[in-house]
């Protein structure tokens, strides 16, 4: 039942004029993610439109983006909404995978993380972190020339209550 709630909300209140959300692919990663795993058709109208807009958004440099400023968080939940329609037989080319790869390894920060400035943030390494899952990548492909990794960041953020927090709670 709440399965079916929610595809008829992304119906009728998501999805309008072949457009899904606000400007951004923000809601387009995540309406594409929650209607494959309630089992929708890959040749429905809201799914190929997401797949479209978030294929149609990568840049040339590989980078996808929040409105059109190229994100590494983005870029993550981009590359794991996709890679799970190809999983579910949708026909995605490689390369949109190989490209975002290079973008986030060009910016991948000296402490194997990503962020903002010249440290990463917990939050948007773990989205990174989606991306580079859903490759089935892991810590050897991501340790930098510093022996850094995205999950040594996670390591090192965690508080003492076991959750992270933003730079940008404080």
């Amino acid at each position: 039942a709440k399965g079916r709630e929610l595809k008829d909300k992304i119906g009728n209140e998501c999805f309008t004029s072949s457009t899904i959300g606000q400007p951004g692919i923000n809601d387009d990663a995540f309406v594409l993610m929650a209607l494959l795993a309630t089992g929708e058709n890959t040749n429905n109208q809201i799914i190929q439109t997401a797949i479209n807009t978030i294929k149609a958004d990568q840049q040339n440099n590989g980078a996808f983006t929040w409105n059109g400023w190229p994100s590494q968080d983005i870029t993550g939940a981009a590359v794991n909404a996709l890679k799970y329609a190809q999983i579910q037989g949708v026909l995605i080319d490689n390369s949109i995978f190989q490209k975002a790869t290079d973008y986030l390894k060009s910016s991948q920060l000296s402490d194997g993380g990503w962020g903002f400035a010249t440290s990463s943030d917990a939050l948007t390494t773990s989205w990174v972190m989606y991306g580079i899952n859903s490759l089935g990548q892991g810590q050897m492909e991501w340790t930098n020339s510093q022996n850094n990794n995205p999950w040594s960041v996670l390591l090192a953020n965690v508080n003492s209550n076991g959750y992270y927090e933003t730079p940008w709670s404080a």
